[in-house]
């Protein structure tokens, strides 16, 4: 009698880490049972792309749409090209709105950037490092150009120190798990990894200049990181910058030579931006006797491109502004009076930068500041809407924190300081 064949039944595929387990999954949603039971962050049932260094992510809604990978039990490697190109532009139009010629376009044409080896790096990796360079790097600087050391420093020494890697795939994953509808559920161990061993080399005065600056790039970068998913962890890590620039003997200890010089532009943009999270006290002491030294990377590029002389000082006009808008209200404390013209001259200055030109996206510190002050619906909605402008364009978490911060703001502005309101989420806004 021959053998009857049983019929076909149509596999159904589970989630991931229950197919890599070898076990049956239940395919409940949003995750699936076992997983939860495990303990597990459970990646869905979408499509999923697995790199060779573990690195694994889901693509759109966590639904039951077919996957592209070819093959029974098969997932699709991804090996991106690592190119270190310009991403999006801090400037969105040929002019800066003041009649130049495009001759800060020209300079991206022109733009020829060698690369270092990164053949020894895993393409995981290097789709990370690449993303970083793309949606990270442009928007820590005024400029995005050859001169972006958050690119041109941070990736080549990422690429020979594990602890800036790890730092800089961190802040590229949280970026990527927030703007894509992704999860990378290595983000968090990444950062609990440079974390960790951060805090192995606590005794930073012991190491050598080239490891003191490594250390402090790597605070630096999870600063960055902090940023982009609008993390709680702030002021625990913007202490441990403060604690390593002392232990080494103040920012003068880091010497000369280009990383030397980027790394203080950058600490003195962070620390007078980071001070009034910590506290009112911290940020009214810091605005008046360091205020200044925030002003180090606006120089920079003002030696390296006179043409946008205007626009730099329109910057810097805004920045001060908002110093002047914060020292107000901290010292005058709840029952001073609103400083709606403080506010009413902030917003005309704004408004003289079209949008999407040269140095906007540097003013999210500033905007906020004066939003926190804004008492009139007019100025409210005015300022709303230029941090969801560029929530929009940069996808950075902390954004959405400073327009929800905002509300709470607006709530209690009749019984509490603003100023004493900041630190309250342990964000950073910049």
């Amino acid at each position: 009698m021959p053998q009857r064949k049983r019929p076909y039944v149509p596999k159904i595929k589970g989630c991931y880490e229950c197919s890599q387990r070898r076990i049956h999954c239940d395919r409940t949603h949003p995750n699936c049972k076992k997983c939860d039971a495990k303990g597990i962050s459970c990646s869905g049932f979408g499509s999923s792309w697995k790199f060779r260094n573990s690195f694994k992510f889901s693509l759109g809604t966590k639904s039951s749409k077919k996957s592209s990978c070819s093959g029974k039990g098969k997932v699709q490697v991804l090996a991106p090209t690592f190119c270190l190109t310009r991403g999006k532009s801090a400037i969105n139009n040929e002019k800066d709105g003041h009649g130049h010629d495009s001759q800060y376009e020209s300079l991206f044409k022109r733009r020829s950037i060698v690369s270092p080896n990164f053949g020894s790096v895993s393409p995981g990796k290097l789709f990370l490092l690449d993303y970083f360079s793309q949606n990270i790097a442009p928007e820590m600087v005024i400029i995005d150009d050859l001169n972006n050391g958050w690119r041109h420093m941070v990736l080549p020494i990422a690429h020979r120190d594990e602890l800036v890697m790890n730092a800089v795939l961190a802040a590229s994953a949280f970026h990527l798990s927030s703007r894509r509808g992704c999860e990378l559920q290595d983000a968090a161990k990444l950062y609990t990894t440079a974390i960790r061993e951060l805090q192995k080399k606590r005794s930073i005065d012991k190491y050598d200049l080239e490891t003191q600056h490594v250390i402090i790039l790597t605070i630096l970068v999870l600063l960055v990181a902090l940023m982009v998913n609008g993390s709680s962890d702030f002021p625990i890590v913007f202490h441990v910058l403060q604690f390593a620039l002392q232990a080494i003997g103040g920012d003068s200890k880091l010497a000369e030579g280009d990383l030397a010089q980027f790394l203080l532009r950058q600490i003195h943009k962070i620390r007078v931006y980071g001070a009034p999270f910590i506290s009112q006290d911290v940020g009214t002491s810091t605005l008046i006797f360091e205020g200044q030294q925030s002003f180090d990377c606006l120089e920079y590029y003002r030696h390296l491109y006179p043409t946008y002389f205007d626009s730099f000082d329109r910057i810097a006009s805004l920045r001060q502004q908002a110093y002047d808008i914060y020292l107000y209200r901290a010292s005058l404390g709840d029952d001073g009076a609103p400083s709606t013209h403080l506010v009413e001259d902030f917003k005309s200055t704004l408004e003289q930068i079209p949008e999407g030109s040269l140095g906007e996206h540097s003013l999210i510190w500033a905007c906020f500041i004066a939003a926190s002050e804004s008492h009139s619906l007019e100025h409210q909605l005015f300022f709303d809407t230029f941090l969801k402008r560029q929530f929009s364009r940069n996808g950075f978490v902390n954004i959405l924190r400073a327009l929800d911060l905002l509300q709470e703001i607006r709530k209690k502005r009749k019984s509490e300081n603003w100023t004493k309101l900041l630190p309250e989420p342990q964000v950073f806004i910049m």
